[in-house]
């Protein structure tokens, strides 16, 4: 037994890779590169390191996805390198903001065609704020919106944000093929305040909206809501893909002013993400949404395949995608997922509805902008034989 012990004393080094056995002690963090907007105090946040914590190279690759995640520098051009100096050690960022102040315009077709301008800064004040702010105007519907999220707050794990928004539109509610059920007439003001936490030792962000109050002047109600979510995100970037496992969840109650009572949502996603090869990218997965409360207030069943006319108090989607990388430039790269969708709904638009197709997706992906891509999505329903087209820029 002793021999045992002895042995694995020797070799707990050698597996360790060269290792040592005691700490860095971390001396002095220098940021440099491409930086003109974002704050020093706040890359210090980002990254959780600071003067006197323990460090060694097998902490550069999470210090290095810590920044990647926040999504305000350009990946290409970040670079980590610990410089060691006997027991102490020396970390060297190199970074490029991302050009985070982009004017978004909006034009929508259909029965009523309607114009916007969304204008959207991730990183507002270089703290890794968050400011969206627009609006999309028709001849009868109006939606306006702001929101400003303030990112780790005074160098905490914290954000807090506020939001207002403004609706008034004629909405229908269809069934699986579009056709129209029933109409929902809302003019509505309301406001939000809510917080996150980043726990970035577990990759879990949970976010707790601390109040939201809405008054709709046509049916003269008052909502009182509250919202607890999650996110569980172990995603590593290192090719055109991300890969790991990203989980969402999702709980709210809202308290009417009126008949309509207590209405209870409840909404979960889960993907696993996997490169097959340096191009060539395939996600699996799945979500569900479960609905308490009056029919008519029921929640729009989210899917490539469905109109965004469907509303449903169940639904639950599975997926498996293959996502191309076609073509790449400097400034960004084109990507084609292809998908195939499996799920059901029941509810206001179907009882018990089951559809099933493939989806077509055509994305242009920004590498040197703080945006999400611009996509156009082309989705068939094989049940109903019916076709559906989208198309979303930055949001």
């Amino acid at each position: 037994m002793k021999n045992l012990v002895f042995i694995a004393l020797v070799l707990i080094p050698v597996f360790y890779g060269g290792e040592s056995l005691h700490a860095l002690v971390l001396k002095d963090i220098e940021i440099g590169g491409d930086i003109k907007k974002t704050k020093d105090e706040t890359v210090l946040n980002i990254i959780q390191y600071e003067i006197g914590n323990e460090i060694g190279s097998s902490d550069l690759p999470l210090i290095e996805q810590r920044l990647i995640k926040s999504g305000i520098f350009i990946n290409e051009e970040t670079r980590i390198d610990l410089i060691e100096e006997e027991d102490q050690a020396v970390l060297v960022l190199t970074l490029a903001d991302k050009f985070s102040f982009v004017p978004i315009p909006i034009v929508k077709g259909g029965e009523e065609t309607k114009a916007g301008l969304f204008l959207m800064d991730n990183n507002l004040f270089g703290t890794a704020d968050t400011l969206f702010l627009g609006g999309i105007f028709g001849k009868d519907d109006i939606l306006f919106m702001s929101n400003y999220t303030n990112t780790l707050v005074n160098g905490s794990n914290m954000d807090l944000g506020a939001g207002f928004f403004y609706i008034k539109e004629e909405s229908e509610i269809s069934d699986a093929s579009g056709d129209r059920l029933a109409e929902r007439d809302q003019e509505s003001i309301s406001a939000q305040v809510f917080s996150t936490w980043h726990l970035g030792q577990w990759n879990l962000t949970p976010t707790f909206s601390l109040g939201s109050v809405e008054y709709d002047s046509y049916d003269h109600l008052t909502t009182y809501s509250s919202k607890f979510a999650f996110n569980y995100n172990n995603l590593f970037w290192g090719s055109f893909f991300p890969e790991g496992l990203n989980w969402d969840g999702e709980y709210s109650a809202t308290l009417y002013s009126d008949e309509f009572g207590l209405k209870q949502e409840s909404k979960a996603k889960l993907s696993w993400d996997k490169n097959l090869t340096d191009r060539l990218h395939m996600t699996l997965g799945g979500r569900g949404m479960w609905f308490d409360g009056d029919e008519i207030l029921s929640s729009q069943v989210v899917s490539s395949i469905l109109p965004a006319s469907v509303y449903a108090d169940v639904n639950m989607e599975a997926s498996a995608t293959l996502n191309i990388a076609l073509m790449d430039f400097s400034w960004g790269f084109i990507s084609l997922p292809l998908a195939f969708h499996v799920g059901y709904f029941d509810g206001i638009s179907g009882s018990n509805e089951l559809y099933y197709g493939p989806s077509a997706e055509l994305n242009l992906n920004l590498k040197k902008i703080a945006m999400p891509a611009i996509s156009l999505k082309y989705g068939w329903n094989m049940e109903t034989t019916t076709p559906v087209i989208q198309a979303n820029v930055g949001f």
